[in-house]
């Protein structure tokens, strides 16, 4: 292309194929397709970046939604409609922690925040949070704030 004596900067405002006919030889060809293929691939990967960024965008604000729900990988990633695997993949890459991992402490925050607006219980909080039991919230909690519920209502 540069034997031609055209810059790559004005083939840019051209189509592909007025580029296409003002390639007069094999070596100007190949440098053209090579960039032609490069932004092709480039523009691709970054619409496909932005579109995962976008589920992930989605499935976060559902998640702090649904927060009080039964929460499960496969039924978000149905939302945003990924495979579960998949989308377990992207979750972690572009927020750097498990979905899970994610969902509880977003549950515990909630539970933190019931626990100084109501006169909730415990037990009535696990299940408001959908918790399997209330012993596996009190858990949950004292793992990620370092006191029980209880402990944690009191000194608030």
């Amino acid at each position: 292309v540069r034997d031609l004596g055209i810059e790559l900067r004005s083939l840019e405002s051209l189509t592909v194929h007025q580029q296409f006919h003002q390639i007069e030889s094999v070596d100007a060809f190949e440098e053209w397709f090579t960039k032609l293929v490069q932004e092709a691939f480039s523009y691709l990967k970054e619409r496909s970046e932005n579109r995962n960024f976008t589920a992930i965008e989605q499935a976060r604000n559902y998640i702090i939604e649904q927060i009080e729900a039964d929460l499960f990988l496969d039924n978000v990633a149905e939302q945003v409609f990924l495979k579960p695997h998949y989308f377990s993949k992207l979750f972690k890459e572009f927020t750097g922690t498990s979905f899970v991992a994610f969902v509880t402490a977003n549950k515990m925050e909630h539970a933190s925040k019931l626990l100084l607006s109501t006169d909730l219980s415990g037990n009535e909080i696990s299940e408001r949070l959908s918790f399997s039991s209330s012993a596996y919230f009190i858990k949950k909690f004292k793992a990620h704030f370092g006191m029980t519920p209880n402990e944690y209502r009191s000194r608030k």
